[in-house]
Parts: C-alpha cells; sequence; structure tokens
C-alpha cells in the first residue's frame, strides 16, 4: 500500500504536516508520496526527517486542487502499487486503518461517506444530469477526502480524469460555488456519477461511515453531537478526522468556540511542537472555550459535545436532516 497526497497552497502546509506526522506516528511502515508543484526549500528540510515520505515535485502539471486525484493515484498504481490509498492533506489519522481495509472486500472501492447534513440530491441524480445509463442508486453520498484504488480500478481514474478536463466541468468551476449545478459542483459528485453509471456500477463500494470511522469537521455541522455522544459511550475511535472548512492556524471561519475545541484541532495541538510552525493557534482563544477544555481536560473526543449539543438543539438540525432525506427518499421513489 501506498498513501498519496497532495498540496499547493501555503496556508495549508500545517495541515499536510499533520498528516504526515499522524501517519508516521500510527502508520510508521505505509509509504507516503507527497506531491507539491513548487516545492520550498524549508518543507523539504522538515518532510526529510518523516522517514516514510516521500516528496515528488509537480513543477510542469497541469490540474491543480482537487483535480489532480485521479491522475495521481493512476500514476501510483501504474508505477507497481498493489493499492493506493489518497488522503486530502487535511485529514489526520486517529489509529491504524489498515486491518479495517484489508476487512473490506478485496475487490471494492473504499470512499469515504460524506458529512452528516451534506447536501445531497440522492439516488442516481448525478449520473441523470452527465446523460449517463444509470446501473445503480448511491446508497449515500461520497466525500473523496479518503479513497482505496486498486489496479482493477484504473478504467474508473482514467474516465474521472476525462471528466474533470471536460469543458462542462471546467466552465461550471468558474460560477460561484453556490451557484454551481450539483453534478459538477467539484470532484467528488464527478466520481459518484460514474459510480452510478452503468459502465461503472459493477465494482463494489465499501464506506468508511461518517460519525464511525470517519469525523468530518465541518464547523458547526459535520461532527453533531449526537455522533460525539455514541463515540464517548462506545469508546468507539474513529480511524481518520477530516479539517473541512476553516482552519484552526488560519484564525477565520466559525466562531472560535467551535474552533478551539474541534476533534480535529484538540488532536493538532498533539502534534504542534513539531511542526516547526509558528502555533500561538493551539491555545484557546475565547473564555468558553478555554473553560470547556479545562473542564474535559483537552480531551479531542468530549470538549466539543457541549458546544456541539448547543448548536443542535438550537438549530434542530438532527430533525431537519431526517426530515430533509425523507423527503428526498419519498421524491425519488415517486
Amino acid at each position: 500500500m501506498r498513501v498519496v497526497t497532495y498540496e499547493d497552497r501555503p496556508g495549508e502546509v500545517i495541515g499536510l504536516k499533520l498528516l504526515l506526522l499522524s501517519l508516521h506516528k500510527h502508520c510508521p511502515e505505509v509509504a507516503v508520496d507527497v506531491f507539491v508543484p513548487r516545492v520550498d526549500a524549508a518543507f523539504e528540510r522538515w518532510i526529510a526527517r518523516v522517514a516514510n515520505a516521500h516528496l515528488h515535485g509537480m513543477e510542469h502539471a497541469g490540474r491543480r486542487g482537487f483535480n489532480v486525484k485521479p491522475g495521481l493515484l493512476q500514476r501510483v498504481l501504474e508505477q507497481g502499487a498493489s493499492e493506493a490509498l489518497w488522503m486530502d492533506s487535511d485529514v489526520m489519522v486517529v489509529r491504524d486503518f489498515r486491518q479495517w481495509l484489508h476487512a473490506a472486500p478485496s475487490s471494492s472501492l473504499v470512499v469515504a461517506e460524506d458529512r452528516f447534513g451534506a447536501p445531497w440530491r440522492g439516488r442516481s441524480s448525478y449520473a441523470r444530469a452527465w446523460g449517463f445509463q444509470v446501473g445503480r442508486e448511491m446508497p449515500r453520498q461520497l466525500n473523496a477526502c479518503v479513497i482505496r484504488v486498486l489496479p482493477t480500478h484504473i478504467p474508473l481514474l482514467r474516465a474521472w480524469d476525462d471528466l474533470l478536463g471536460h469543458r462542462t466541468y471546467l466552465a461550471a468551476q468558474q460560477i460561484h460555488w453556490s451557484e454551481r449545478p450539483s453534478h459538477v459542483f467539484g470532484d467528488q459528485e464527478v466520481l459518484s456519477a460514474l459510480l452510478e453509471s452503468r459502465e461503472f456500477s459493477g465494482i463494489p463500494l465499501s464506506f468508511l461511515r461518517g460519525g464511525r470511522d470517519i469525523v468530518h469537521c465541518f464547523e458547526h455541522q459535520g461532527y453533531p453531537a449526537h455522533q460525539m455522544i455514541a463515540n464517548v459511550v462506545s469508546g468507539n475511535r474513529p480511524l481518520f478526522v477530516h479539517a473541512q472548512g476553516a482552519k484552526p492556524w488560519l484564525g477565520d471561519g466559525p466562531p472560535l468556540g467551535y474552533l478551539d475545541t474541534s476533534t480535529y484541532t484538540l488532536l493538532a495541538r498533539l502534534y504542534a511542537s513539531e511542526l516547526e510552525e509558528e502555533s500561538s493557534w493551539r491555545e484557546p482563544r475565547s473564555r468558553v472555550s478555554r473553560i470547556l477544555c479545562r473542564l474535559f481536560r483537552d480531551d479531542p473526543w468530549s470538549s466539543g459535545i457541549p458546544v456541539a449539543l448547543a448548536t443542535e438543539l438550537r438549530d434542530q438540525r438532527l430533525l431537519k436532516t431526517l426530515v430533509r432525506r425523507l423527503l428526498g427518499v419519498l421524491r425519488s421513489d415517486g
């Protein structure tokens, strides 16, 4: 197995470092291919100390951002890897994930389930929007932050890469995200469309379940209180934590009470001394968050429960999400 990751935003280098440090801690034997368009000398010196990481420059690459995923995965597989695991640079590893992956069906594409309450038209809507013949209805929305692929999936990766270069998709990326058609919103909706299509409907799917196997820390919405409480009560620890949206080191985004007590932030603080980066963000910045962190002893799994619970009760998002899902199913069945 080889892990594949990429970053081209200077402000997100801290996230990439956190990913590499967490991988080295929990899976030190797993090789990591790190692709960076322009290699910074300071980062090159830093990464040289991470034994399982291999840095690759991409000075002449035609793609940028999340659109590089299928091409890089295909490249690693064609170089001889028996399996490749894509991980976004804002993901951290919580524990060794290899046993979980090996328990998945041997020929399956492994992909993360999207965050709780994420917008989704459902079923086979993306394939229909692209004009594909429908081969299956997706049971849930996927998130392309973590994907495990095998050499047998290379035709899918090629088709995915082709669609990310299609004029329809490229034109949609010039539209503000709030007005963009859902089937061309981003790379993961395109992948979903292909998996819904008849051509690729035979590929078995295994999902990293949201809240249980992977946590999406998307402001107040991604990791809701009921999932937090369930994990604390059961003692479950997800395999991955994903920092969607605002990042703690950028100091922007939602109220600091959320960022300061999010699972991602509290896990990130464990590695702050190894980052060789400015790290004032590791200290809670609001009075409420300081009290909560002290009360819960900086525990990544419980410190944020009061904030998440207050938000969930105020917004009634659990009820709203369940109603939206029910209405979506009824519309699809009708």
